[in-house]
């Protein structure tokens, strides 16, 4: 899915560090993707693996999505990640790194 905001997109797929640290598979994903882009007139400039996400509470466990349903979810601003929440059924708080204080 492309995000015209900031010009990213998330893959149907994983990307984990032994294929990015591989020139041949990494190649091969960025050729994949831009077969895609090629008719949006889009070229594919790199390749970045981000964190992976975990879900960590202090008195619960998270199994499955019905597991977060409702939940308010700190995220640390307006866009992706408050997006994602929402389609997850969790109600995303945005609180910015540089608000956030530990009580």
């Amino acid at each position: 899915m492309l995000d015209p905001r900031v010009g990213f997109t998330t893959l149907p797929f994983g990307i984990n560090d032994e294929n990015m640290s591989n020139e041949t598979a990494r190649k091969s994903i960025i050729d994949f993707i831009q077969r895609y882009m090629n008719d949006k007139q889009l070229k594919v400039i790199g390749m970045m693996r981000g964190a992976i996400n975990y879900f960590i509470f202090k008195d619960r466990r998270v199994r499955s999505l019905a597991d977060i349903q409702g939940l308010r979810i700190r995220v640390a601003g307006h866009g992706i990640y408050e997006d994602m929440m929402s389609a997850l059924g969790a109600v995303p708080i945005v609180l910015p790194i540089p608000e956030f204080q530990e009580r």
